[in-house]
């Protein structure tokens, strides 16, 4: 499949809320996901939540949210997480987005340096649903009501 990412590109309006505040960017053109940046210092001590600033109000068009995921190299190397993963800026929002970092190591505080990359977003497509009642939903495959570890290690 081809496309033109120039002429397919949706724009989305941001404003700086905070100066110096980086707008969101992908680390390589084929990424899927577009890196999150600190506004502000901010340290996580161990154990904690923080709320850390990007800096940015982010217009998200009607239609879509934008999802906050954590980057896995913080998570693996640091033990720094989003807490509400994935956070959801809904189209209705218009407010700073800030992202909520869990720092899950019991020993080792965690120090976010302005211009950090802190977090991934990645637009989402809604799709309008509507949920039905029904008198039974139909439980006859294999997994059935089956649930957390139910597939085995």
């Amino acid at each position: 499949m081809s496309e033109n990412n120039e002429t397919n590109r949706l724009a989305i309006k941001t404003e700086r809320y905070i100066a110096g505040a980086q707008l969101p960017a992908k680390s390589r053109p084929r990424d899927a996901c577009y890196d999150l940046r600190a506004a502000h210092d901010a340290v996580i001590p161990p154990g904690r939540v923080v709320a850390v600033s990007t800096g940015l109000k982010i217009e998200v068009p009607d239609g879509y949210c934008l999802d906050i995921r954590p980057r896995s190299g913080l998570a693996l190397n640091h033990s720094i997480t989003v807490l509400n993963s994935p956070g959801t800026v809904d189209s209705t929002y218009r407010g700073e987005v800030k992202v909520i970092l869990a720092n899950i190591s019991p020993l080792m505080r965690y120090d976010v340096k302005a211009g950090d990359k802190i977090a991934q977003c990645k637009l989402t497509r809604e799709i309008a649903i509507s949920f039905e009642e029904v008198e039974h939903v139909r439980d006859n495959d294999e997994r059935g009501g089956h649930g957390f570890g139910s597939s085995g290690r």
